[in-house]
């Protein structure tokens, strides 16, 4: 807020998007992958700094991915925000594991313009991780390549889960269970030697 506050003074007219853009442009990069989306900002960097394009990604408006369980497959959208400069040629995707997941071309993105990009992954089976590495990438025609990292938890519908561990009340024996009570059967505890 500090920063917003004096580059506000020193430029009165500035839009919301190019605080953002100044604060984030200015930013040196983290210490390790993942550990900021753009790192720590550098307030005399932020002032001095010419008109570029900043693009942020909507990660936060990610919800947990579901997975289509009879295709072993999820899939998301992210929504990317060029908070700045008009952009050309702008190509962005998502890489999952190394793997392309999704990709966009745009040929024109305006300031403050937003795009966005969806994706799909398939899983081998369902034992593998739940958890995503999505990395995006996003490059034009200045040159500008940003890369942006993402963990996702993907997650099986607890309907199919609940549907696949039911037992019919009827194939339970008196002698299988300790018993059952509004609908719940209670297994026998056994131990061995």
């Amino acid at each position: 807020a500090g920063m917003a506050a004096v580059l506000k003074s020193i430029f009165p007219n500035i839009s919301t998007g190019e605080i953002k853009a100044r604060i984030l442009g200015s930013a040196i990069q983290p210490p390790a992958q993942g550990a900021a989306l753009y790192g720590l900002p550098n307030l005399n960097r932020a002032i001095n700094m010419p008109a570029q394009t900043v693009y942020l990604p909507n990660f936060k408006a990610m919800d947990d991915a579901v997975i289509d369980e009879a295709r072993l497959t999820t899939q998301g959208t992210v929504t990317v925000e060029n908070l700045w400069k008009a952009a050309s040629n702008v190509k962005a995707q998502v890489l999952i594991g190394g793997k392309n997941a999704g990709v966009v071309q745009i040929n024109s993105l305006a300031s403050n313009g937003k795009f966005n990009l969806p994706w799909s992954y398939k899983f081998k089976s369902l034992d593998d991780s739940a958890i995503l590495n999505l990395q995006v990438v996003i490059s034009d025609s200045s040159g500008v390549s940003k890369n942006f990292f993402f963990h996702l938890t993907a997650a099986r519908s607890m309907e199919n889960m609940k549907k696949s561990s039911s037992l019919s009340l009827a194939d339970v024996k008196s002698d299988d269970w300790f018993g059952n009570n509004n609908g719940h059967a209670y297994a026998k505890i056994s131990a061995v030697d």
